[in-house]
């Protein structure tokens, strides 16, 4: 390219534009917030299909099926329900 200029010291031949390098540069930088559920536990995978027959009951509370599924796990954990959910003896 004729008109390319150099960005941050470096010849450009793909004409990306000084603004577009600088954005990406500052947004490298930054990190998102941790989430709770991220900072305080581990990571649990459920199948699909869980979620697609949680994603109805979530909707109606207005939540993620993760959402959800945690909460059901919270739930069955905190009120001493494993037993009783299993019913494995």
């Amino acid at each position: 390219m004729s008109n390319a200029k150099p960005i941050l010291g470096y010849p450009t031949k793909l004409g990306v534009k000084h603004a577009t390098v600088t954005a990406l540069e500052r947004s490298a930088g930054r990190r998102r917030a941790q989430r709770p559920s991220e900072a305080m536990g581990r990571t649990v995978l459920f199948a699909v299909d869980i979620l697609e027959a949680l994603g109805p009951h979530a909707a109606k509370r207005g939540m993620h099926p993760n959402h959800l599924a945690r909460l059901i796990v919270e739930t069955v954990v905190d009120e001493g329900m494993i037993d009783a959910v299993l019913d494995d003896g």
